[in-house]
């Protein structure tokens, strides 16, 4: 079901639509998550460990509003492959065993 879908991505790419509601949503997430003091203080320890530059934080939503759909396409074609992909298969406990 998850490479189906992977396929049509890659097949059909998403529609403007799509991307247009995922990026209001990327940025209302951004926005509800700065929106305490201990919050913005998380953000700002996260940007500064996970890029050595908290200034990133000030252009996240120019970021996010700048992808556009051939972005989509060409990131999806280069990451969303199978020997990218780890599956897992979960097997139910035996009798048991159960919880």
């Amino acid at each position: 079901l998850f490479f189906d879908e992977v396929s049509r991505l890659l097949r059909d790419g998403i529609s403007a639509e799509e991307l247009e509601k995922a990026k209001n949503r990327l940025e209302a997430s951004f926005l509800r998550e700065a929106a305490s003091v201990q919050s913005r203080a998380d953000m700002l320890n996260a940007y500064s460990v996970l890029s050595k530059d908290t200034a990133l934080v000030n252009r996240e939503i120019p970021r996010i509003r700048a992808v556009q759909l051939d972005d989509v396409h060409r990131v999806a074609r280069e990451y969303l492959t199978e020997q990218n992909a780890t599956v897992l298969y979960f097997l139910p406990y035996p009798p048991e065993a159960a919880p």
